[in-house]
């Protein structure tokens, strides 16, 4: 029976991998910040709450298991502090590797993101699917610490004969958070091309546009799919070295979208243009063929599950 310490194990990604390694037959070690002792898994679970920083502390947590899931982190919007999320992202992760070094631990599958392409926000526009080949090109120091990370893991894996899988998953998204981080018009004050704003509540469910009225589409994945090819890279010890997009199987249309949002809510609807955004699609090829990974939930049935969960309040 193999022991995965899995950082970051209370967090929404965590929440799904923890409860596929245990129902798989794996001992599980949790290491996080904070911890959660309502989580259905608590009791079967080894739990180490402290910091990723803590040099002494990490190593410790890392003695003993046979692989490493890394997804502890800190990330934006919940956290702005950019000399935080540069120590406890890169100094972190400099602790777990050295860890794995120093215990004799040979395998890691870490969590990366689409910010290392500067989706959305991008410095420029994307005119085709973004592979993982595409170049490394953050515009924000969450992306920046996600390359750095990605680097490191790939000079340890080098130089100490470690193996590893990375996943840059595509904004990982639970249901009851999709209307109001994607289609209401509050998240978006900062950019709305200024004729636009007239009559615009927070509330309002808007269907954004590229500032040039273009239609705008990106790609966010339900993080029960981020769970399962989490999941997938900790079982397939044979895929070594190999870093994947992961995303749902259709990108956003908001277009579509947006207006059976606001009708089946019973709320204003406008079509927004905002400014700094570009389009971009995941091109998830080779996690399909490489890693055996096929996303569950496509973009309508996401949206239903949100409009639900709008409705139950």
């Amino acid at each position: 029976m193999k022991t995965v310490l899995v950082t970051g194990g209370f967090g929404r990604v965590g929440s799904v991998v923890v409860p596929l390694l245990l129902e798989h037959g794996y001992r599980v070690r949790i290491l996080d910040v904070k911890t959660n002792p309502s989580a259905p898994y608590a009791q079967d679970v080894e739990i180490r709450q402290g910091s990723l920083t803590d040099e002494a502390f990490v190593q410790e947590a890392v003695r003993g298991v046979d692989i490493v899931c890394h997804l502890g982190a800190l990330f934006p919007p919940l956290f702005f502090d950019e000399k935080q999320i540069i120590s406890v992202n890169v100094l972190g992760t400099f602790n777990i590797l050295q860890a794995m070094k120093e215990t004799g631990v040979r395998r890691m599958v870490f969590a990366s993101t689409d910010a290392t392409y500067a989706t959305g926000a991008s410095l420029d526009a994307y005119d085709r699917p973004i592979t993982e080949e595409q170049e490394l090109w953050p515009s924000n120091v969450y992306g920046v610490t996600k390359v750095v990370n990605e680097v490191s893991i790939r000079k340890y894996a080098r130089m100490f004969d470690l193996s590893y899988v990375i996943l840059r998953f595509f904004w990982s998204m639970r249901s009851e958070e999709m209307i109001r981080l994607m289609f209401q018009a509050e998240m978006y004050t900062d950019g709305i091309v200024e004729e636009d704003k007239q009559g615009l509540t927070n509330e309002t469910i808007v269907a954004v546009r590229l500032e040039n009225g273009e239609p705008f589409y990106d790609h966010i994945t339900d993080f029960r799919d981020i769970g399962r090819a989490v999941f997938t890279a900790i079982e397939r010890e044979d895929v070594r070295n190999e870093t994947f997009n992961i995303a749902a199987a259709d990108r956003v249309d908001y277009a579509v979208e947006a207006p059976r949002i606001a009708e089946a809510l019973g709320v204003p609807f406008r079509t927004i243009r905002v400014k700094g955004i570009h389009n971009y699609e995941a091109d998830i090829t080779k996690a399909r063929i490489q890693l055996g990974f096929e996303p569950r939930y496509g973009m309508r049935g996401m949206v239903d599950a949100a409009i639900e969960q709008a409705n139950r309040k």
